[in-house]
């Protein structure tokens, strides 16, 4: 008998089609190969039998698109539906932020949608109203597309075994912010604390102890004005095929996650403290949402409810090297057992929502 197809829809290089669309696809498709097979191509497709599409419609395209998806529909075909945001709950200031038209396109898809795939748990309780259709399986990393971290195991005291990783204390510590415009909000909220930091622990000269690197989103304009290049860099944002080799490049050793605490952010995914752990590079993070739930406070990173919390713990992690590293193996260690593609368990919630899409006994 013919294997059925999945189709998801992979219209642009991006970050979340590749998080939430290419990556379970490539992951997961072993899994069902008898019976199945995944396709991942820009569309339009006909004649399979489930199109999975991230997102929302692009605006100028919504109608065709929703005309398109219906079709598909009534040939047979299931519409799956995921997200990785709270659309509904945007902030102003985030250039992503949805026009009516865009509001209107996410009401149909919520209706027409015979399942809808989200990252969080705070998101699927955003759509209690269709709760049976709803499925949550988390983001998770490659980790192959990080650099290697030399690691070796051990016997624990406790009879059980530890793993010890090879990370090197290298000086100036690098401070490192990676993100779009879409969180110019959020990186407000550090502002103060960027400044008193640059002004007192990047200097140049032979008493720098750290540098401030941003990639992605210019720094605020009066950080620009007294410190790039005097302990603040900058590295304009890269098209997302060099993003993986761009951010590795940059080698931080601190990783910044400001949130603003605003209901969108609540939704938002802990998609940068991962990332951040994947090169060995604890977060300071705001304590909102998925941030505050992944980090465990000071053994793998360290969450702020205030900007002095925040610029102490910055402080903190900077200038004591030996509880930076600490983080950063801790934090390893939980990316590599808890949020890691390459390992059979962590895939666990993909498959129970593939599962339940493909409807596998």
């Amino acid at each position: 008998m013919a294997k059925k197809t999945a189709y998801f829809f992979y219209p642009n290089d991006g970050a979340c089609n590749f998080h939430r669309v290419l990556q379970p696809a490539r992951f997961c498709h072993s899994r069902y190969d008898k019976d199945w097979h995944f396709e991942v191509g820009p569309g339009p497709a006909h004649g399979k039998e489930v199109y999975y599409f991230s997102g929302l419609p692009n605006v100028q395209q919504s109608q065709a698109t929703l005309l398109e998806v219906q079709y598909l529909r009534r040939k047979g075909a299931k519409f799956v539906w995921s997200l990785d945001d709270d659309w509904q709950n945007i902030p102003d200031w985030n250039p992503a932020k949805p026009n009516d038209i865009g509001l209107s396109c996410y009401d149909i898809m919520k209706e027409i949608a015979d399942w809808i795939v989200v990252s969080t748990p705070y998101l699927a309780n955003s759509f209690s109203d269709v709760k049976d259709k709803v499925l949550v399986a988390p983001n998770l990393l490659d980790l192959s597309m990080f650099p290697d971290v030399h690691s070796e195991v051990f016997d624990a005291p406790n009879g059980t075994k530890g793993k010890r990783y090879a990370i090197e204390v290298k000086l100036p510590v690098r401070v490192v912010w990676v993100g779009s415009e879409t969180h110019k909000g959020d990186v407000e909220e550090i502002n103060p604390v960027l400044d008193e930091f640059l002004g007192r622990y990047c200097g140049v000269g032979v008493n720098q102890q750290a540098t401030v690197l941003f990639s992605g989103m210019m720094p605020h304009g009066d950080l620009v004005r007294k410190y790039l290049h005097k302990g603040l860099f900058y590295q304009g944002m890269v098209p997302f095929a060099s993003y993986h080799s761009i951010v590795s490049s940059l080698q931080p050793h601190v990783y910044l996650a400001p949130l603003a605490n605003i209901p969108f952010n609540l939704g938002k995914s802990n998609l940068r403290v991962i990332e951040g752990w994947a090169m060995c590079a604890p977060s300071v993070a705001s304590n909102v949402g998925e941030y505050g739930s992944t980090i465990n406070h000071t053994v793998d990173g360290c969450i702020a409810s205030n900007t002095q919390e925040f610029y102490n713990h910055l402080v903190n992690v900077v200038t004591n090297h030996e509880y930076r590293v600490s983080l950063a193996s801790h934090g390893r260690m939980k990316v590599e057992m808890q949020y890691n593609w390459l390992r059979e368990e962590c895939r666990r919630e993909w498959y129970n929502v593939f599962d339940k899409i493909l409807g596998v006994v």
